[in-house]
């Protein structure tokens, strides 16, 4: 559908500028990309993950933490669960 490919492109484009270190332009692709996230939990986690990881290079813990907090973790697949663990034991002392 037409929305969850607009939401899968903001996010590779938000990859592209985290990679690039532009934090500020990577969230505002990111937050596009999310929109849609509660339609498609296991698709969409990675960039979910990549918009908070973003917020973090910026100091914007508050929304990090709120953002986070936010996933339901029985909704992911398997697979995403383990992604969901591994940062949230890489970035567990921010996301208190």
């Amino acid at each position: 559908d037409d929305k969850f490919l607009n939401s899968y492109y903001n996010g590779i484009v938000g990859d592209y500028y985290t990679k690039s270190n532009d934090f500020k332009t990577a969230i505002d692709y990111y937050e596009k990309s999310v929109l849609y996230f509660d339609d498609h939990y296991d698709t969409l986690i990675d960039f979910k993950l990549s918009y908070i990881f973003s917020l973090i290079k910026i100091d914007d813990l508050s929304t990090a933490i709120d953002l986070f907090k936010s996933i339901d973790y029985e909704k992911l697949s398997f697979g995403s669960k383990n992604k969901y663990d591994i940062f949230k034991n890489n970035y567990s002392s921010i996301l208190k």
